[in-house]
């Protein structure tokens, strides 16, 4: 008796053996399938570094001047250029070519830095073109980028950069 007492406790031991192993076999499978997955995910994504140069194109005072509506929606920057005024804590014109200024609105976060350009400072201005028209004349005297009594020097071109970098030079 004692003999068939011990029968299903080695029955159940070679159960577990091979369920262990069976476990062990699955868990590998799966550590080799994501192994997998994540060199196929490597060969797909191409490396981001911040050594990569940034495709801005150059705005270029005289196609500025000339016309102004044909780099809305480009990233860009405008370098060493003369400021012909500050109209406000975040607005300035630059002057394009003696005759025509151009309107930059400031970030917010160059904003609430306190960035401060004058009259007579070269700088130069990183941001993407948009469309001015009078509605965000008003929008930003209202917002309190223009002064109200410069909301008359806001240049009538067709379009603004809006700076999210600038630097004196």
């Amino acid at each position: 008796m004692a003999g068939k007492g011990n029968m299903p406790m080695s029955g159940s031991r070679g159960a577990s053996l091979w369920l262990s192993i069976l476990s062990v076999l699955l868990v590998a499978g799966f550590l080799y399938w994501l192994t997998l997955q994540a060199q196929a995910i490597e060969n797909e994504v191409p490396v981001v570094t911040d050594d990569a140069p940034a495709e801005l194109m150059d705005f270029i005072p005289a196609q500025l001047a000339a016309e102004p509506g044909s780099v809305v929606g480009q990233e860009g920057v405008l370098r060493d250029i003369g400021v012909a005024a500050r109209l406000g804590r975040g607005v300035i014109t630059v002057d394009l070519d003696g005759t025509a200024t151009y309107p930059i609105l400031l970030s917010s976060d160059l904003i609430q830095r306190g960035t401060q350009i004058i009259r007579g400072d070269r700088v130069t201005a990183y941001g993407r073109a948009y469309t001015l028209n009078d509605s965000i004349r008003a929008v930003w005297v209202r917002q309190s980028a223009v002064d109200a009594a410069n909301e008359t020097a806001i240049p009538m071109s067709t379009s603004f950069v809006l700076a999210d970098s600038i630097t004196s030079n």
